[in-house]
């Protein structure tokens, strides 16, 4: 894994299992409800922004999904087409 990759996720894993007592996961959480409220406005770019990290998010979580598929899940890309398709 490139370094930045794996600084970025050891960063999240540590939010994640609270290794810091579970402040950063707080902050996270308070950060996220903020940035939800301003994602109601897109129409300046504070709400844009906030959407699309919001946006990032939500695909973040559609990886943690996908990676915790069934041991037969088809990793084709046939198979991420189905995927795809649940989500529509």
């Amino acid at each position: 894994m490139l370094p930045e990759h794996q600084e970025a996720f050891q960063n999240i894993l540590d939010c994640f299992t609270g290794a810091d007592g579970g402040v950063a996961f707080v902050n996270l959480q308070n950060l996220v409800s903020i940035m939800d409220e301003q994602a109601h406005d897109c129409s300046n770019k504070a709400g844009n922004d906030a959407y699309q990290v919001l946006t990032c998010m939500r695909r973040f979580s559609k990886l943690i999904e996908i990676a915790n598929r069934p041991p037969d899940f088809d990793w084709t890309p046939t198979g991420f087409e189905k995927v795809e398709e649940e989500n529509e």
